[in-house]
This record gives structure tokens, C-alpha cells and sequence, in this order.
């Protein structure tokens, strides 16, 4: 057994475990801040570059990056959203929101997960004080007063030791860790599934996503390259097996048919694929230095990209109280994890009751008819679409 103790340094030593993209992202705010910092990631790099995942970000979330980046990291590896229209089966009720009336260069981007978790290691690999462990297992944490121990096995098997002054866990959601350190986690199912792929159209996309509400869940396009979009389709869960099954030509019609050919036709549709959506909570988050983050934290239903979202900003608020504290301060780690919980609570509380609402009307078949016509009246009030629009950059 090998020790990675913790040294007399004036500066914080942190460990991530996870090293997915809220690992990555954590750990790319933190690096400015001089902490040591270690990632546990327990699969090889190259295995996680094959991910075909793709993420709408916020322009909120995509300025966190800039600010602590200090670079336009998305400029060549995403497509920017400009227009997004909402609106539901069955009626006329309509709300646009344009990134020139709002005044922002876009208003989110699409990106594929593993570009984004590429350029992240590329910036990592600048800063010396930032260790990345892959193939590594966390076995067992133990949180005490004066520090935090981990036990983790590389890929020969060989356990090793950690001590740090601080433990980040965002390794996913359902994560093992935090029920070993005693977190509770509340579940509710929705009993849906999100039907996930790539499509094509013969018409450039221009960069206009489209949100639409149907009788029992929700069809999104995000665009995505020159003349593609990501779909995800919500459907009742027990309809799932049928959707995969569908023939291509029977998929493509419904797409057209659903989306009123308002992309124009839509010719192709790869990669089909079937997520269980659920939300997962930890009502608690913090435990004398340990800290959740990421899924492990808070997963939300799809429906309004709001997830990765609301992590990349918990992310930004972190970094930004490290900033403020040094660690020559008495009990500056606790003051830290207290200032976070203070300081998250009220936007997350926000933006997840948001999200749960929008998901349970979204399956609601005899809502149908109030979707459109709250639609129309949302259209119709300056202030109320100012306020989602705010909402839906990021900016909580």
C-alpha cells in the first residue's frame, strides 16, 4: 500500500471523485485557486472520449466557463442556439424567445459531452498542481474533523491512500459514496423514458431550437451542426420497447408529422436510444469536509436542460468562495462548505421545483388543452417572458 499524505503546503488539497464531466468541470474552476488537486476517475480517458452524450448549455453556464477558463473554449467544438419556439399539440399558443432581443450573443449551446470533457483535460494538463488518477476505484472515505482519508485500488488492483482537507463527490447519481458517508437520497420516478438520437433536415437549422408539449410529454430539437438536430422525445415508459423497435420510416413520420414540418423534413434519425428518467435528491449535501455535487447531488428531468446547468453554476460558486478564503484561516474549509449551503440553497430550490413542475404537467394527457393556452397568455405578458428567459440562460 502506497500513501499520498497530506503535506505541510499552504495550500488546500482536494480530492474529486468522479471524473466525468462535473469532476472535470470541478476541477478546471478550482485549478486557478492553486489547491492540490486530485481526480479519481475510475475508467481510462480514451473509454470516456467515445461517449456520444450530447448537453445544451446555458449562456449562464458558458460564461462560468469563460470566467475561470479564461478562454472561448466552445468556439469550435459547439452550435449556438439563437431561437428558441415553444409550443404545444393541438393549439396556437406560441412564446419565442431570440438571443438579439435579449441581448446575449446565444442563448445555450449544443455540444457533444466528450468534446467538452477533451478540452477540459487539455486545460488541466497546464496546471502541475492537478492530478488526474484514471482507472482508480474509490473503496471507502473517512471524514473526520482534521481531514478526509480515501482508500482506492488502481487498475493492477494496488489500494492506495489519500488524505486531503477536502472531498468532493460527484461521481453520478445513485453514488455509493454518499451512501457510505450516510447521505440519504429521495427518488421520484416519472415513469417515462427520454427516446434519444440524431436527426437530419433538408433545410439548415439556423440555429432555432424547438421545445414542443405533446398530450403526454414533450418533443425537443436542439440544433446541432449544419443541418442537424439532437431530438428527445418523452414518452410513458411502458411504450418504450415499441418506440425502439419502431421502423426508421414509421420514426421519421412521426417526427415530421409532431413537428409540423416547421425544420422542414426531417430525412434521417441515428442512433436511437432509450434513458429512464427520473429525480434523484440528497436532501443533505455536506458532512464535515465532505461535499456532493453533480447527479450525485440533484438529477433532474430533462425536460428543460436545466441539470448540468444548475451543477456547472453550484461548480462557479464553489470555485468563487476558494477565491475568498485561505487556508491559513481557522476552520476556513467549514466556513467554505457553510457559506456554499447558503448560498445555493435558494436558486437550487428554485430551479429543481421548476423543472419537477413542468415534467408532472408534461404527462398529464387532460392538460393538454391549458398548455396551449397558457402559452398564449405567457405570449402575451413582456414581464413573465422576461422572467423565463432570465431563468432559462442560467442566470439564477
Amino acid at each position: 500500500m502506497s500513501n499520498l499524505t497530506k503535506s505541510q503546503s499552504k495550500s488546500y488539497r482536494i480530492a474529486i471523485v468522479g471524473g466525468g464531466l462535473m469532476g472535470a468541470t470541478l476541477a478546471a474552476f478550482l485549478a486557478p485557486s492553486q489547491a492540490e488537486i486530485y481526480v479519481l476517475d475510475n475508467q481510462p480517458r480514451e473509454k470516456a472520449y467515445q461517449s456520444t452524450h450530447v448537453i445544451a448549455l446555458s449562456a449562464g453556464a458558458s460564461a462560468c466557463y469563460a470566467h475561470w477558463l479564461q478562454s472561448d473554449l466552445f468556439a469550435e467544438i459547439s452550435t449556438k442556439i439563437q431561437r428558441v419556439e415553444t409550443t404545444a399539440q393541438g393549439g396556437a399558443g406560441k412564446v419565442v424567445f431570440t438571443a438579439s432581443t435579449l441581448n446575449v450573443e446565444y442563448l445555450g449551446l449544443v455540444l457533444n459531452a466528450s468534446a467538452l470533457l477533451r478540452a477540459l483535460h487539455q486545460t488541466l494538463a497546464q496546471h502541475r498542481h492537478c492530478h488526474w488518477l484514471e482507472s482508480t476505484t474509490c473503496q471507502t472515505i473517512r471524514s473526520l474533523e482534521s481531514g478526509v482519508t480515501l482508500h482506492y485500488t488502481t487498475s493492477d488492483a494496488t489500494l492506495q491512500t489519500l488524505t486531503v482537507d477536502l472531498c468532493l463527490i460527484a461521481d453520478g447519481m445513485h453514488s455509493p459514496l454518499t451512501k457510505q458517508l450516510g447521505f440519504g437520497t429521495q427518488v421520484h420516478q416519472y415513469h417515462q423514458s427520454a427516446i434519444v438520437g440524431q436527426c437530419s433536415s433538408v433545410l439548415p437549422h439556423r440555429g432555432v431550437a424547438y421545445e414542443r408539449f405533446l398530450k403526454t410529454g414533450a418533443l425537443a430539437l436542439l440544433p446541432f451542426g449544419e443541418r442537424g438536430f439532437w431530438y428527445v422525445l418523452v414518452v410513458d415508459e411502458t411504450t418504450t420497447p415499441a418506440w425502439l423497435a419502431m421502423h426508421d420510416t414509421v420514426f421519421l413520420f412521426y417526427l415530421n408529422e409532431q413537428m409540423g414540418y416547421r425544420v422542414g423534413l426531417i430525412t434521417a434519425a441515428n442512433s436511437r436510444h432509450a434513458v429512464s428518467l427520473s429525480q434523484t435528491l440528497a436532501p443533505a449535501v455536506v458532512a464535515n469536509r465532505c461535499l456532493v455535487m453533480g447527479n450525485a447531488a440533484h438529477s433532474l428531468h430533462p425536460l428543460a436542460a436545466q441539470g448540468f446547468n444548475l451543477s456547472v453554476m453550484d461548480a462557479h460558486h464553489l470555485a468563487t468562495l476558494f477565491q475568498n478564503f485561505s487556508k491559513t484561516e481557522q476552520g476556513a474549509i467549514q466556513t467554505v462548505l457553510q457559506s456554499y449551503q447558503q448560498q445555493v440553497a435558494t436558486y437550487q430550490q428554485r430551479v429543481i421545483q421548476a423543472v419537477h413542475g413542468l415534467a408532472v404537467m408534461g404527462t398529464q394527457a387532460w392538460l393538454s388543452p391549458f398548455k396551449s393556452l397558457g402559452l398564449s397568455c405567457i405570449g402575451q405578458l413582456p414581464t413573465v417572458q422576461e422572467s423565463i428567459a432570465t431563468w432559462s440562460l442560467g442566470r439564477y
